[in-house]
């Protein structure tokens, strides 16, 4: 479900921190998900490479306006999107 992945970008005041970019498509159901598989990655890298892992957090002015994937299925995409 690569198509899904926000992008990311570097923070301009701390180099050390990632923002991800939600979809303006991504229903909560599919953000939920992400967000769990993310923290489970998390939880499963040794301390040091927990370390050496920039944070990524949220962005929550910004969305990604790019169409959704045409392989995802219905319950992934956000119930207000409108094309």
């Amino acid at each position: 479900m690569r198509e899904a992945t926000s992008p990311e970008v570097t923070d301009d005041e701390d180099e050390t921190r990632r923002v991800a970019v939600p979809l303006v498509w991504e229903s909560t159901r599919l953000r939920y998900l992400k967000r769990d598989l993310d923290a489970d990655y998390r939880d499963g890298l040794k301390i040091q490479a927990r370390r050496q892992k920039a944070t990524v957090l949220q962005s929550q002015t910004e969305f990604t306006r790019t169409a959704p994937p045409r392989n995802l299925p219905e319950w992934a995409i956000s119930s207000t999107y409108n094309h």
